[in-house]
């Protein structure tokens, strides 16, 4: 039984305990550090929405977006899992469109960087219409920008 709702702390406790490795990889390079807890716990309270999906009760993800400080119109979007995520892939990426429209409703502009190791979730990002921008390094690894933009109907 899948299970979608708000992101509580317990939920970032349990993803951190199962993280998958390439999201704990992206994210020991980005924070450089091997504890992770704390990067994901204050991008977890910076967030301006953010839900947890469960698979027969484990969390299976955590996705969400987080507002710019510089810019109100621009938003991050995040997507960090367990191994529990295989078990729904079908449903996930069916109904993953539908999430970043969302995110898209409450910043018309999406902007990040994803680790280029992170084979699944790069094919996440291009599946749901993000373009790669632009590369850069952290602590030595490639990182690509993703950047997707509110289409507006101006009929």
């Amino acid at each position: 039984m899948i299970v979608e709702r708000v992101t509580e702390e317990k939920d970032i406790l349990d993803l951190v305990k199962n993280i998958r490795k390439p999201d704990y990889e992206e994210v020991k390079t980005i924070s450089n550090s091997e504890n992770i807890l704390n990067p994901i716990m204050e991008g977890w309270k910076k967030a301006s929405y953010s839900k947890t999906f469960l698979v027969n009760d484990k969390v299976a993800g955590v996705y969400g977006v987080v507002g710019s400080i510089d810019n109100k119109q621009a938003g991050s979007p995040y997507l960090l899992c367990t191994n529990e995520l295989y078990k729904i892939k079908k449903t996930f990426i069916k109904n993953c469109k539908d999430r970043v429209e969302e995110m898209l409703f409450r910043f018309p502009i999406l902007f990040n960087y994803i680790d280029s190791r992170n084979a699944v979730h790069l094919q996440w990002i291009k599946y749901c219409g993000f373009q790669l921008v632009h590369d850069k390094i952290i602590n030595k690894i490639k990182f690509h920008g993703f950047l997707k933009k509110r289409e507006e109907n101006y009929n």
